[in-house]
């Protein structure tokens, strides 16, 4: 099933107070980025702004805020998946591989940085995937099966929740991120249907690498200090 853009990015270019406005086609309120600060705006008080913005583009979601120190000061960028293709459906979930992404900076006249650059060629690898919708479903794609099921199994501290860090900034200002940002997973996902005789199932075949301790083998080696070890995939096979 295709997805929609669903997201529309605007900025308002003032020298003074640089400000973005990121909107969704599902929900009234909208999310204001100014000065380094998030806010929840209500449907009447985006109405009340929002001749002064204009549009810069559309995505089909948002991977969180990522901030980056340069010299004194701090730099924020907007995550975004800009492209993206259906591996195929799991319950009531939809999963998508992530093609594509753009950086939006949330300050003016910022430079691409090389580590901009570098996050985004790892995004645009083909081994992204998140799964939609993210807010209403029984299903999130970075917790395996079994944990889903019981609550108590369910841990908070997820090895497999790669864009984590992007999500802190919206929770620092109380923003429900289950609204607004998707949860990836890095790995590989593979969807297909089965036959025996006259019945069907539908076999998923999904690994998911861990973000804990991660990195090329010749500089990320064996066990740390609080037993994870380097480069550690979990595989799952769901019936």
């Amino acid at each position: 099933m295709a997805l929609s853009k669903g997201l529309k990015i605007q900025v308002k270019p003032d020298p003074a107070c640089y400000s973005v406005l990121l909107e969704s086609r599902h929900r009234e309120d909208c999310l204001l980025f100014e000065s380094g600060t998030i806010a929840a705006l209500t449907p009447d008080e985006k109405e009340a702004i929002k001749g002064q913005y204009e549009r810069l583009q559309e995505a089909y979601g948002c991977l969180g805020v990522l901030q980056l120190k340069s010299g004194n000061s701090r730099l924020h960028f907007l995550v975004l998946v800009s492209g993206c293709t259906s591996v195929g459906r799991i319950l009531d979930a939809e999963v998508y591989k992530i093609t594509s992404t753009d950086i939006c900076p949330l300050q003016e006249e910022t430079r691409e940085e090389e580590r901009v650059t570098a996050l985004r060629k790892i995004l645009n690898s083909g081994m992204f995937y998140f799964s939609w919708p993210n807010a209403g479903s029984h299903f999130d794609l970075t917790v395996r099966a079994q944990n889903q099921a019981d609550k108590k199994a369910y841990e908070p501290e997820n090895w497999f929740f790669w864009n984590k860090l992007l999500h802190v900034p919206l929770k620092h200002y109380q923003v429900s991120c289950s609204d607004w940002l998707l949860k990836v997973i890095c790995g590989g996902v593979e969807i297909r249907t089965v036959y025996a005789s006259h019945r069907k199932a539908k076999a998923c075949l999904i690994s998911r690498i861990s973000c804990v301790r991660t990195g090329t083998r010749f500089h990320i080696r064996g066990v740390d200090d609080d037993g994870h070890v380097s480069n550690f995939v979990e595989t799952e096979q769901v019936l």
